[in-house]
């Protein structure tokens, strides 16, 4: 299964948030630092916006793993944005 299919598959949010943070920095990672968001969102055929709150979400789930308890994305990126 690819990235993109388990991205696409996946039903809960945060898991989706890791699945893109993994791909983007797996990708980071081979192409020594060549990769950007913009080609993430277009291998993963989502918006360069969408791309950005994802890896936004990952980075706060990290420091803050209580965020994965929010029911919906919305939730989580309102608590992020009002810090």
């Amino acid at each position: 299964m690819t990235f993109r299919e388990k991205f696409n598959n996946e039903q809960i949010w945060h898991r989706k948030v890791l699945i893109l943070e993994l791909y983007h920095n797996t990708m980071l990672l081979r192409s020594h630092g060549k990769w950007n968001q913009r080609l993430t969102a277009s291998r993963m055929q989502i918006s360069l916006g969408s791309v950005n709150e994802n890896l936004t979400l990952a980075r706060a789930i990290r420091n803050n793993s209580e965020l994965e308890n929010c029911k919906t994305k919305k939730e989580a990126l309102l608590i992020v944005r009002s810090k």
